[in-house]
């Protein structure tokens, strides 16, 4: 099985322009970190629409960077690395991770930042398929975008203002559907009416891809645990936690790592510097060989 990321890189630094690369998972992680060398006239977002990251991927790798006006010369980390959902069939997409996974019949992996649903405009956590493909799509508002904003228009017809962008995969929900954007900065956010928003290159290339039919499972797996080699890797979502929360995280991590296959040695300093990061990037925190109790090794790392 190969992963593809659009514009996943192979060099540890590169200054030029990154170019589409295939990469084999070795187990459940796929991909690599890599660093960049911020020029003189990028910001971090537009240096995450190069890389096909998204905005909080990005912020959160790196931190106390100033994403509009960026240090130049500075080495910045992109985190194009992944634990794989723990589904693996057609379209995934993790919510909280705000990323898309791509599962193809011939064994490749493809992945992409996306927006999905802010705040009162969640977008749901169920199983659906592709039930339509169109290109060029008229927009038509929906009955509660249109109370929001009363002076939308009846539709918006294929052209350069439209929000859908050049390409939509209608999903078996009514009303929701995997699209381009024109902001393409808000992708890796929650910013959308429900929908899932894509990069323009990246909703194309998915729209190339699919059949209609294909399965889709939108997804809530804030933390993910996989294997490469012998390495136990964790990886939680971008985001920062509160004493209670990553107290709760530990916990929730601990009972699944305890439900997991084989017997682990836990690197407890290891998983609780994971869990207060929390910046999206996978972390190694055991390996296989004798079990250790994942909670008793954790439960005094914070303390009241």
């Amino acid at each position: 099985m190969r992963i593809v990321s659009i514009l996943l890189l192979s060099l540890i630094i590169c200054a030029g322009p990154a170019r589409a690369d295939e990469i084999s998972p070795k187990g459940d992680v796929a991909g690599k970190l890599t660093t960049y060398n911020i020029q003189s006239d990028e910001d971090l977002y537009a240096i995450a629409h190069h890389y096909d990251i998204g905005v909080n991927e990005i912020r959160y790798a790196n931190p106390g960077v100033n994403p509009w006006k960026p240090k130049a010369t500075r080495a910045i980390l992109i985190p194009s690395l992944y634990v794989l959902p723990q589904k693996r069939q057609g379209i995934v997409i993790n919510l909280p991770e705000l990323r898309l996974y791509y599962y193809h019949p011939n064994g490749e992996v493809y992945t992409f930042p996306v927006a999905v649903g802010r705040d009162g405009w969640n977008t749901p956590v169920t199983t659906t398929k592709i039930v339509k493909k169109r290109k060029d799509p008229i927009w038509i508002p929906t009955d509660s975008i249109r109370a929001e904003d009363p002076t939308l228009p009846d539709f918006v017809p294929a052209g350069p203002k439209n929000p859908l962008g050049k390409y939509a995969l209608n999903l078996g929900i009514p009303g929701f559907a995997l699209h381009g954007t024109l902001a393409p900065r808000t992708i890796g956010t929650r910013a959308s009416h429900g929908c899932l928003r894509m990069y323009p290159k990246d909703i194309e290339a998915l729209f190339n891809l699919v059949e209609v039919g294909t399965p889709v499972a939108i997804v809530d797996e804030p933390y993910k645990l996989g294997w490469r080699g012998r390495d136990l890797f964790v990886e939680l979502p971008p985001g920062k936690k509160n004493a209670a929360e990553r107290k709760s995280a530990i916990a929730v991590i601990s009972r699944m790592i305890s439900r997991s296959a084989g017997g682990v040695t836990i690197d407890g300093d290891a998983l609780a510097m994971a869990v207060m990061a929390s910046d999206g990037i996978p972390v190694a925190i055991g390996k296989r060989g004798l079990f250790a109790s994942a909670t008793s090794t954790v439960k005094t790392l914070f303390h009241e």
